[in-house]
């Protein structure tokens, strides 16, 4: 699934605008992220601490990563939490 102009597997820029919760204005969309978990108490002084935990394989930490840096800007803390997938099947 490449991105356009060489996928061809896209939605085209005019639908895709009409998705909730996308914005390729992406300054506008964090500062609304912010005024949302500030309107929810969480603020740069008093930020919500989560856990996220994934699969531990390569392609499912980096997704996961780049959620946890990018929730900083809105006042989440999170931590990586791996899921070794022989705990998963073990009975």
């Amino acid at each position: 699934m490449r991105p356009p102009p060489e996928g061809v597997w896209v939605m085209p820029p005019e639908m895709l605008k009409t998705m909730p919760g996308y914005d390729p204005d992406v300054p506008k969309s964090r500062a609304e992220g912010r005024r949302i978990m500030e309107k929810l108490g969480y603020r740069a002084d008093k930020r919500l601490e989560i856990e996220v935990s994934t699969r531990n394989l390569a392609p499912y930490r980096d997704a996961a990563i780049l959620l946890i840096d990018q929730s900083k800007e809105i006042n989440i803390d999170a931590e990586l939490e791996p899921v070794d997938r022989s705990t998963i099947w073990s009975t």
